[in-house]
């Protein structure tokens, strides 16, 4: 089909395919909330509406009333959609949604992107992007309104970056890596995660490929620029987590540790991912 050679008539598609799967989403954006009832979506949405009232109130009487609260440990894994969407004067309701739709279009045409440059053909490549944010995985979290691991839809472009950089001789792609790199992070804590992860595979992947040293000077001084690019959202997004809400955190671990409590997944260690019981 030629509607998906063309980046625009993809692009439509994409957006037809959000439609599609947020339904019945589109006849409501501005009043309904995609997800069951016990969804943390009315969080997401209360947090805009926060940013829009004073983002810099990070410890607001605004929640957990009489005592207020700190919204990073309530909420500190998605700083992109605030930080973005907090300045448009509209409901954070329809914010929320347009978000949503948005990280499934990026989502698809991300993944399209890269497996156009890994020499798929264009049809191959559209469902590639099809397939990937049609996944059960991220259609759950949509339903359970954990909308920061729909951030994962930014990954391809990461990987993408990474191998033109590596590929390339244009600080053009460096830079583009650093941007992505930095929206992973700020979007979801848990793509930095991923970023490590898929940077240490694909490292792996070519220092076996070829006998050719990778570090090479042009690409040790291209990631160089990608660091620094990379470096003001992960020095804002580390120095949050250390000051309200990693340290925290791990002080309320270690004190259920040391009363004999069983603890909940999102304490869990990542070696209890390679436990067998």
């Amino acid at each position: 089909m030629d509607v998906v050679k063309s980046h625009y008539g993809a692009l439509g598609l994409y957006f037809v395919l959000a439609i599609v799967l947020t339904y019945p989403l589109c006849f409501s954006l501005t009043d309904t909330l995609i997800g069951h009832e016990q969804a943390t979506a009315g969080c997401h949405v209360w947090v805009l509406w926060w940013a829009q009232t004073d983002m810099t109130a990070i410890k607001t009487p605004l929640i957990f009333f009489p005592y207020g609260g700190d919204v990073v440990q309530l909420y500190g894994s998605d700083l992109l959609s605030p930080l973005l969407l907090s300045w448009f004067p509209i409901s954070p309701v329809l914010l929320y949604n347009v978000w949503i739709l948005l990280l499934f279009i990026l989502g698809a045409m991300g993944l399209r992107q890269l497996a156009l440059h890994l020499g798929a053909s264009y049809e191959g490549a559209f469902v590639g992007g099809v397939v990937f944010v049609s996944g059960p995985f991220f259609l759950h979290e949509l339903l359970n309104g954990t909308s920061e691991l729909l951030a994962a839809f930014f990954l391809p472009w990461f990987l993408l970056f990474l191998i033109r950089t590596y590929e390339k001789e244009s600080y053009r792609n460096a830079v583009a890596l650093g941007f992505f790199a930095s929206l992973c992070l700020l979007s979801s804590v848990y793509n930095a995660f991923f970023v490590l992860l898929i940077s240490i595979v694909w490292l792996l992947y070519q220092s076996m490929k070829t006998m050719e040293p990778i570090w090479t000077r042009g690409f040790l001084s291209r990631t160089a620029i990608s660091l620094v690019v990379f470096s003001p959202a992960l020095f804002l997004v580390a120095w949050l987590q250390l000051n309200h809400g990693a340290t925290q955190t791990a002080s309320r671990r270690e004190t259920l540790l040391s009363q004999g409590a069983i603890l909940p997944d999102s304490y869990a260690s990542i070696e209890d991912w390679f436990n067998p019981t």
